[in-house]
């Protein structure tokens, strides 16, 4: 348990809130799909995070070797 719990700490720390978003989307939505489609979906995503501020931040923070400062994850409205 105490090494779940060092992980979990870490992936909170050191994840940006919209990544973990993006994948747990994801998780659900592409469980049944074929593995070209959720492949095919998962590159586009993949791609689509690297123009977001949040992954310059990751990457900033890591060559900085800080932690990074990423915005807090905005709720949609229904």
């Amino acid at each position: 348990m105490e090494r779940v719990l060092a992980y979990a700490e870490d992936i909170a720390r050191n994840c940006a809130p919209s990544s973990l978003a993006v994948m747990k989307r994801q998780l659900y939505a592409d469980a049944g799909m074929g593995i070209v489609e959720t492949n095919e979906k998962a590159e586009k995503l993949m791609h689509d995070s690297m123009q977001r501020t949040d992954f310059i931040e990751g990457i900033t923070a890591f060559f900085e070797k800080r932690s990074p400062n990423f915005p807090p994850l905005m709720a949609k409205s229904a």
